[in-house]
């Protein structure tokens, strides 16, 4: 007989998604709910689906990682899966993860394939990505005030960078994340938390890039800094999204009118990583805005130089960039360029086809 697994989560203030969750994880063995504070019928409509729910005491600050094991504490079962609200299990993955507990052997995890629909916008890209959900509940703990990571007891390390304790169930598993659509609207809401977390575990490198991230989007562009700056530095986390740190540094000091600091930056992320077009497209469009169309035009060409076959496709990609946007990016610089000579020329006297300029 497999062993038995649960679905864990927390909540709060999430009546209008949960249930879908619920439902789609209702062929597991129970469903435990950690509610933190909801002041709407999250807790009735849980119970209702037959989810046993503990209620937390709200805290302020929140803290992330002491909640999921608060919720897992909960957990009744050898396995738990990991999902949260606005997310649902694929049609078939239950007797898929019962086939993986029952032969996996000393695995203290499982990875899936991670669906995410920005917005939850039909026409958006989805990201596809890995993501260990299934884990053995006495072999794992989750650490970090915010953006947690789930961690092995017995190394101390993440259980991502750890494949010979992670099974891979990625073929067979999928979940979805359907963020409700103003999901967009509620950026902002972690930097303190954020702030919280790079002081009180400055060895989370990802909390950096996060706070960077939020920070950009709150457009306070020197403060994001210093935090995408050290990410870049230290990351463990592979070339790809150390070069994404370095782009946003470059994108930062454009905002702020140091275009020639942000080339530089823009040139290092190209460095870091360089099948990915996104570096050379954010230094292009940059150098667009300023009307330094030649220039602009060299940095097109290296992106237009990079075949698609070369795209890294990850998490981190500008999709735009590798489709005809370049080519009509070139088209403008030509565009803009030829008229401007062919301007200089009828004002000195037709000389405008032989300029430089």
């Amino acid at each position: 007989m497999s062993e038995k697994i649960s679905a864990v989560l927390i909540v709060k203030d999430e009546e209008t998604l949960v249930g879908r969750c619920l439902r789609s994880v209702a062929g597991l063995d129970e469903a435990v709910v950690l509610d933190t504070g909801s002041e709407d019928d999250t807790v009735a409509r849980c119970e209702a689906l037959g989810a046993r729910v503990r209620r937390a005491e709200p805290a302020s600050p929140f803290h992330f990682a002491e909640a999921r094991n608060l919720a897992l504490a909960e957990v009744r079962t050898p396995w738990a899966f990991t999902i949260d609200a606005d997310e649902v299990l694929r049609p078939g993955g239950v007797p898929k993860m019962r086939r993986a507990v029952a032969e996996g052997g000393d695995k203290a995890a499982f990875a899936v394939t991670f669906i995410n629909h920005p917005e939850n916008d039909p026409g958006s890209r989805s990201i596809v990505t890995r993501k260990v959900k299934l884990f053995r509940k006495d072999a794992c703990e989750w650490r970090y005030r915010v953006h947690e990571r789930l961690f092995d007891r017995a190394s101390g390390k993440v259980l991502d960078f750890l494949p010979d304790a992670v099974g891979d169930l990625s073929d067979a598993v999928s979940v979805e994340h359907l963020p409700p659509g103003d999901k967009a609207r509620r950026h902002g809401q972690n930097v303190e938390l954020l702030e919280m977390c790079v002081r009180e575990s400055p060895e989370y490198t990802r909390a950096f890039r996060h706070l960077g991230q939020e920070l950009m989007l709150a457009k306070r562009w020197e403060e994001a800094l210093p935090y995408l700056a050290h990410y870049a530095e230290k990351t463990d986390e592979g070339p790809l999204h150390a070069s994404e740190a370095l782009t946003h540094v470059g994108r930062c000091l454009g905002e702020m009118g140091r275009e020639d600091e942000a080339l530089v930056w823009f040139g290092r992320a190209a460095e870091a990583a360089p099948d990915r077009r996104e570096p050379l497209y954010h230094a292009a469009l940059r150098l667009i805005k300023a009307c330094r169309l030649d220039e602009a035009v060299q940095w097109i060409e290296r992106m237009m130089a990079i075949p698609p076959k070369r795209r890294p496709n990850s998490e981190v990609d500008l999709p735009g960039v590798w489709g005809p946007e370049p080519g009509r990016m070139l088209r403008f610089c030509q565009t803009e360029i030829s008229r401007a000579r062919a301007a200089w020329g009828r004002a000195h006297g037709g000389q405008g086809g032989r300029s430089g300029a």
